[in-house]
């Protein structure tokens, strides 16, 4: 999985683009990585963008278990959107969102980033990259 950090300083957005393959595997560090970069600049928003998944290999049992986990970071005032353009990614978030109704309220899946910056009353975000994780304790 190719994944980056990207931040919109204006809207407070930070948003991460996964490319290409995403497995169980690589669940748990992203989501400790995703953690981290919420703790350091306290955005408003977090957009978690499949726009570009070839491969989506998350298994059910591993949506079920993540879903059921207590949120990383359960500040109820982040929201959390998904961009799940294909049918199959969009059914797995929606299956995430619908058990984790409870713990993550504030999540939203949808199709297009259009819909995406609809919901945060954003017209044109702009982003900038974020340095690596490992770029980021090195310095």
């Amino acid at each position: 999985m190719a994944h980056r950090f990207e931040i919109d300083s204006v809207n407070g957005i930070l948003r991460i683009p996964i490319e290409g393959v995403i497995g169980d595997e690589e669940v748990t560090r992203f989501r400790a990585e995703t953690a981290r970069w919420i703790t350091d600049l306290q955005p408003k928003a977090c957009v978690v963008d499949f726009t570009e998944t070839t491969q989506y290999e998350i298994s059910s049992a591993m949506i079920h278990s993540i879903g059921r986990a207590a949120p990383v970071l359960p500040d109820v005032s982040l929201a959390v959107i998904v961009i799940a353009p294909a049918p199959h990614i969009f059914g797995a978030s929606r299956m995430f969102q619908i058990i984790s109704e409870e713990k993550r309220p504030w999540v939203r899946i949808v199709k297009s980033t259009q819909e995406a910056y609809k919901l945060l009353n954003v017209d044109s975000p702009s982003f900038e990259a974020l340095p690596s994780e490992f770029e980021k304790h090195t310095d």
